[in-house]
């Protein structure tokens, strides 16, 4: 929520979601440079309570002739769900961070969070004035958002354990020769290489999980999947390799995809051509984002290390559970 002017005058990143989206200012101003469009499938509402004003310095039409506008799809995981997690044994040697949910080792957020601040403002006396969210509901919910939370697609509602939606890990990693003062332990290195678990929960038939990254930046080994039919979130019972070969300045992402098998037509064997047998089709499965490791974006301070710091410590939790994320 913005407070004051909203101006946007720069080309920005598309946002597409499946949620209600709401930009609410004082005064919101959208500048198209050279064009400008406001599209609606099925309903357009311009509103106010006081004056409108349209106005042109060249020719207005206003007719009953609407043209089409293809949407960007929204961002969603189906098929597979892929959960990059940390291994206990690197706890607190490298930043690492995820939402902790059901059905895995550590104790669940919905269940242990307390409370969270909403705000924190100044009176004109200039007392600060700290504002937690209702209850604990309304702070695991904006704890989520936190995640860039992707909805699952299921064919049922999720029960038990599962998951609505999925969100996302992000973690640190840094190339080989960085300076030593970037390390959570006085006793290790900087982590160049790491083992990461994934938590796989496969809905439908799947041929192969394939991961997609910048190889120019990582080393990443195969998902090795042995039970590709549906079945519940487990641990693989093997380990997947990541490791850092550069500096990078942004953010950067490691997505999987699952691919379903391919579907044959008619006579087709799995030795004919593409011509007989369709092709698989892919869906995101899962994803894991590395913050950046350039000089530049590197910082220490008493409570965290590494290229990002801890941006969820206003979140509280039940005693005796503790949240390990990049500053812990």
């Amino acid at each position: 929520m913005f407070r004051k002017t909203c101006t946007c005058t720069a080309i920005l990143p598309l946002s597409s979601s499946t949620l209600k989206m709401q930009l609410q200012s004082d005064e919101v101003t959208a500048f198209g440079v050279q064009k400008m469009t406001l599209h609606s499938d099925k309903s357009f509402i311009a509103n106010s309570l006081g004056m409108m004003d349209l106005k042109s310095s060249d020719a207005m039409t206003l007719a009953q002739d609407a043209a089409t506008h293809t949407a960007t799809p929204t961002e969603e995981v189906a098929v597979a769900v892929v959960q990059f997690r940390q291994r206990a044994a690197d706890a607190k040697l490298y930043g690492f961070d995820w939402i902790r949910v059901k059905g895995e080792p550590d104790n669940d957020y919905e269940t242990i969070i307390e409370s969270a601040v909403d705000s924190v403002t100044t009176n004109p006396a200039g007392e600060t004035i700290v504002t937690e969210y209702a209850d604990k509901a309304t702070a695991y919910t904006a704890l989520k958002k936190k995640y860039n939370p992707i909805p699952i697609k299921r064919d049922t509602p999720p029960t038990g354990t599962q998951e609505q939606e999925y969100f996302v890990t992000r973690m640190t990693l840094f190339p080989a020769g960085v300076d030593k003062k970037y390390v959570f332990s006085p006793a290790s290195d900087p982590k160049t290489e790491v083992q990461l678990e994934l938590w796989v929960e496969i809905l439908k038939g799947v041929d192969k999980l394939e991961l997609d990254y910048d190889k120019a930046i990582f080393d990443i080994s195969e998902i090795n999947l042995t039970n590709k039919a549906p079945s519940a979130k487990a641990k693989l019972s093997s380990t997947i390799t990541l490791k850092c070969k550069k500096e990078f300045s942004s953010k950067e992402e490691i997505k999987v995809w699952a691919y379903t098998k391919a579907v044959a037509t008619g006579e087709a064997t799995p030795a004919t051509t593409s011509t007989e047998t369709s092709s698989a089709s892919k869906f995101l499965a899962g994803k894991l984002t590395v913050y950046p490791n350039a000089a530049a974006k590197r910082k220490k301070n008493k409570s965290c290390t590494g290229a990002s710091n801890n941006r969820l410590a206003k979140f509280k939790y039940q005693r005796g559970f503790s949240k390990r994320g990049f500053s812990c």
